[in-house]
């Protein structure tokens, strides 16, 4: 009986769940339809995923896209990265597809729905996660003479260090290139990346210049366009 009990509890409590993520709004007209993800109060808060004319992935506040995500509009142009309630604020990059097909890409730094400052490599990655770093500083060189590739230098207090010693390297899309060039602080490398967003993630370990230890050290790292990217990882 009490196990009938339990389970009939249990299905209860999935039942009202569900109807509560049912009846989760969305403020967004457009993102109206399906929505999966957390709620407060009957209102899309936290992660969670919205599908209406237009979609988004990310994060949401009262009802409203709200500090990073994914919204693709309908006719299949998208914008990637940090939102203030519904509107583009702070850095990310909007892939606008124009009525002849064309690929027109705006990045930079975002206010109230308009680009402030255009053509700021901030707008086109973001850092997941890290661990024992201070500063991570990307360059882009993005013409029809560069492949595709990720260089990786590391500096300790922005001056080049060559202690590092990796122990994990992974990207989603591409593979590791054989490259050790300590002349140039070079010690890592990827390329042909075919397709982005592509995200790495490196585990590694770095001599401190205050002991005689090494540190522990983690990054990963989303690049939303190509070309070739050039980042210091500084300690």
């Amino acid at each position: 009986m009490k196990k009938e009990v339990f389970f009939f509890g249990m299905l209860l409590f999935y039942f009202v769940s569900v109807q509560a993520q049912y009846d989760c709004k969305v403020m967004i007209e457009n993102l109206q339809g399906q929505y999966n993800g957390e709620c407060k109060k009957g209102i899309a808060n936290g992660e969670g995923s919205a599908k209406g004319i237009d979609t988004y992935v990310g994060n949401f506040k009262k009802g409203f896209p709200h500090r990073f995500g994914v919204y693709t509009y309908q006719n299949g142009s998208n914008y990637i990265g940090n939102f203030n309630m519904g509107q583009k604020d702070g850095y990310g990059l909007y892939n606008q597809l124009t009525e002849n097909g064309t690929l027109v890409q705006d990045y930079g730094l975002w206010l109230a729905d308009k680009l402030v400052i255009p053509n700021d490599p901030k707008g086109l990655y973001r850092v997941k996660e890290r661990k024992g770093v201070k500063l991570i500083d990307p360059r882009l060189i993005r013409d029809n003479t560069v492949e595709n590739q990720i260089w990786i230098n590391f500096q300790t207090n922005g001056v080049p260090d060559k202690s590092a010693v990796i122990t994990k390297a992974e990207i989603t899309n591409g593979h590791k290139l054989a490259t050790e060039d300590r002349s140039l602080n070079t010690l890592l490398a990827f390329g042909e990346i075919e397709s982005f967003p592509v995200t790495f993630r490196l585990e590694y370990q770095i001599r401190q210049t205050s002991h005689f230890e090494m540190l522990d050290c983690m990054v990963e790292v989303t690049l939303f366009t190509g070309g070739r990217w050039e980042i210091d990882i500084n300690h």
